[in-house]
């Protein structure tokens, strides 16, 4: 039993928090623990080590929060700035008589209510997945017809009014789409510096598939005029910028609107979830753009749901500089608000674990979760607690400290440097070892350290090849462009890929790909179900020449010497099948190097005829 939260609000924090202590006390479940106390030391005295319980000086900061709070901003921990932005503490200050005492692991916790795992529907691929059987079908689940066609028809109207309007345009079909999609997801595979690379000639280029697929004409001309909006509405749009009606998204906001449901149609996550930001990093300036923390660039900040288990975004948002895109604002924080705002609860339903990174932890925020039937676990910096730091530089290595607030634990762990979790489905200890090698005298020693199950609940599900942010950095396809929308259009065809990859893998798990080889059969069926190139195809790669090849010396009609394609010196020899000069001479075989280059086994063949 524990009391209240009427309670523990209405006396305060630290008096709910004693009262709690002391109703424990009073129904026996902390006998083991009270034993062990120093009956001189009061509730609240601070442990500096595992048998230490004296009391000792408050240490000066230059941040004093605490775990509850009523500010509405700042992730609800009790700070705040002066003037140039720096953080002081607020005149009410804890003192040692009121301080609340850090546990170690050695001191028994409650176990947290267990939350009824209740989703909505079945976890994994949805019934509209199961007539997709390529990659291609599990593809076309994002990019449908629908959302081909709206692209293919504002790409015309955009470049008929602007790129050529004199000339003449000539429109792109359906199957063009799909040849542009081809290259697109194929230059992630293959990186170039620029793009006019991958239709080059010359060595060490000379790339047969895209030129095979598509003009290079043709290609640039869809990524001058690649419009995801009408331009009616985008004119409507720009004419109310600057008032509440102006969608600073509103260029991207038909794709984006049509993506991010067929995300949440044809997948329901598993109990475990994760939130993780995203950077789009386009070259335009525009108001949406943040500074993003511990990065030198500029971006926009993409705020994803996911699957902790597969990685799969379940929802996504696009933060634009304001939060006139978050559904559910309260104005309380950013991170209050973006969570809230990607946990639906009418599609997902209730008994989640939700982690989080240390930009959303608060105690408002988990509070608020947990009467949502919504458990959540994530890191929050241990110089916002407004108690005396427990720990000093000469902590052993394993040391847990922890304290409960009825339904929020906060726990640290030192190994080597200290870290802090918030949990509210997690006790501080359960008996849980880590294995560690250490230094012992002169040799190096495996041993076992306790660690919380929090920290390791939360590594597992926040790891980075397991996150949504991390499947897309593999092979992403943003291309370089001056407009900022048609950078999302690229991140857009990332995230469809790599869903598509995971509801492949979840459908046939006898014959699973990796992320690589799923890209590779996309990029052929599109290509394949492509128009083709309209131009000149590429010259035949060598490996598909015969494997006898005939030389044939220049005779005096022609140009009596060539360049040789491989050491680029002069030569008289000509090969026929292959169409290329090479050196064949004792002090210079380029023939047999070549072919080698090439993987090409062949017999040589000289006319006579033609010397």
């Amino acid at each position: 039993p524990r009391p209240g939260n009427g309670q523990v609000e209405e006396n305060g924090w630290m008096d709910g928090l004693q009262l709690f202590y002391r109703h424990r006390h009073l129904s026996g479940e902390d006998s083991s623990s009270q034993s062990d106390e120093d009956p001189k030391n009061p509730v609240g005295a601070i442990a500096t080590s595992d048998s230490d319980c004296k009391w000792e000086p408050e240490r000066k900061s230059s941040r004093k929060f605490s775990p509850q709070s009523t500010t509405d901003d700042d992730d609800d921990w009790d700070y705040q700035h002066d003037r140039k932005g720096r953080a002081k503490k607020r005149s009410s200050h804890s003192s040692p008589s009121d301080a609340v005492r850090w546990r170690t692991h050695h001191e028994m916790d409650i176990e947290p209510w267990p939350l009824p795992f209740m989703p909505t529907r079945l976890p994994g691929p949805q019934h509209s997945t199961s007539h997709a059987e390529s990659p291609l079908d599990f593809f076309r689940l994002f990019f449908t017809d629908s959302v081909i066609k709206t692209v293919l028809k504002n790409t015309n109207a955009y470049g008929t009014q602007n790129i050529f309007p004199r000339d003449g345009w000539k429109a792109f079909s359906f199957e063009d789409m799909f040849s542009f999609l081809s290259i697109v997801i194929f230059m992630g595979l293959l990186k170039l510096p620029q793009v006019v690379d991958y239709w080059k000639t010359t060595r060490p280029y000379n790339l047969p598939f895209p030129p095979s697929v598509m003009s290079k004409t043709k290609f640039l001309n869809i990524c001058r005029s690649l419009h995801m909006c009408s331009l009616q509405e985008d004119t409507v749009n720009q004419a109310a910028k600057g008032t509440s009606a102006y969608d600073h998204l509103g260029k991207i906001q038909p794709l984006y609107s049509q993506i991010v449901e067929a995300c949440r149609t044809h997948f329901h996550p598993d109990q475990n979830l994760s939130i993780n930001e995203r950077k789009v990093l386009p070259n335009e300036g525009l108001s949406a753009k943040h500074n993003l923390r511990h990065k030198y660039t500029m971006g926009y900040k993409l705020f994803a749901l996911a699957d902790s288990a597969t990685g799969y975004a379940w929802n996504f948002f696009i933060s634009d500089g304001s939060r006139t895109t978050l559904q559910n604002g309260s104005g309380k924080s950013l991170g209050y608000d973006t969570v809230m705002s990607l946990v639906d609860l009418e599609r997902l339903g209730s008994g989640y674990h939700l982690y989080v990174n240390h930009f959303y932890t608060s105690p408002r925020l988990f509070r608020d979760l947990l009467a949502q039937n919504i458990g959540a676990c994530g890191p929050f910096p241990h110089n916002k607690m407004d108690f005396l730091n427990d720990f000093t530089p000469s902590s052993p290595r394993g040391s847990i400290r922890w304290i409960r607030d009825d339904e929020l634990l906060f726990v640290k762990w030192q190994e080597p440097r200290e870290v802090a979790l918030c949990s509210t489905i997690h006790k501080a200890y359960e008996g849980e070892m880590i294995q560690r090698r250490m230094k012992r005298g002169h040799t190096f020693v495996n041993v076992y350290l306790p660690i919380p199950p929090a920290l390791m609940a939360y590594n597992q599900h926040m790891g980075v090849d397991n996150t949504s942010d991390g499947l897309n950095c593999y092979y992403n396809v943003l291309l370089k462009t001056k407009k900022w929308y048609r950078t999302f259009f690229y991140h857009f065809v990332d995230v469809a890929v790599v869903n598509a990859h995971i509801l492949y893998n979840h459908s046939h798990k006898d014959k699973r790909m990796t992320q690589r080889e799923f890209r590779d059969a996309l990029v052929q069926e599109l290509a394949d179900n492509g128009s083709g190139a309209t131009s000149k195809r590429a010259p035949e790669h060598p490996e598909s020449a015969t494997r006898t090849h005939k030389a044939m010396f220049l005779s005096k009609g022609q140009v009596i010497r060539r360049s040789c394609t491989f050491c680029h010196r002069s030569t008289p020899v000509l090969w026929e099948t292959c169409d290329v000069p090479l050196c064949f001479l004792p002090q210079r075989n380029c023939y047999t190097l070549w072919h080698r280059l090439f993987n090409i086994i062949g017999q040589c063949e000289t006319d006579a005829n033609d010397v």
